[in-house]
């Protein structure tokens, strides 16, 4: 079994996403992970999280079978664990939604959210969903982003 514990994190147009993947053995890999989106908010970073921790299991191929993503988020619970067939008007989402549907096929595949036995990888997985805000010119594509919506607004 290989559990993925997530969170994402927002910041102007940069999201951050950090899974904590832990094998069958214990034996922890950290992910760092960003991207920029022009409508960036908390909800989409968490949604970005799954989807990185989505690409991490599709990299693992047919060798592992049973997977488990921890979540806190309760509209990725909502998205991802009971209407998978409930397609959405957004194409971002519904693509997830066929990710997880594909990966059932063929292995145990569970979102849960995160509880006790996962707090502390919870907390590492949110300090990584923020390295992204060390990276100098992340800080500089931020602060450009930001004056760039003020000159609109105005």
């Amino acid at each position: 079994m290989r559990q993925f514990i997530i969170d994402g994190s927002s910041k102007g147009i940069a999201m951050g996403a950090g899974v904590v993947e832990v094998n069958g053995l214990g034996f922890l890999k950290t992910h760092t992970l960003q991207t920029f989106h022009l409508k960036a908010d908390a909800t989409l970073a968490e949604i970005y999280a799954f989807d990185c921790a989505l690409q991490l299991i599709q990299q693992k191929g047919n060798a592992e079978r049973i997977f488990e993503i921890y979540s806190d988020h309760k509209l990725v619970h909502k998205l991802f664990n009971k209407s998978l067939d409930e397609l959405t008007n957004d194409l971002y989402i519904d693509n997830i939604k066929k990710q997880v549907a594909l990966i059932k096929k063929f292995a145990k595949f569970e979102l849960r959210y995160t509880d006790e036995s996962v707090k502390h990888y919870a907390k590492m997985a949110h300090l990584l969903s923020r390295e992204y805000m060390m990276d100098p010119l992340t800080e500089r594509i931020i602060k450009q982003s930001e004056s760039l919506k003020m000159n609109i607004v105005n």
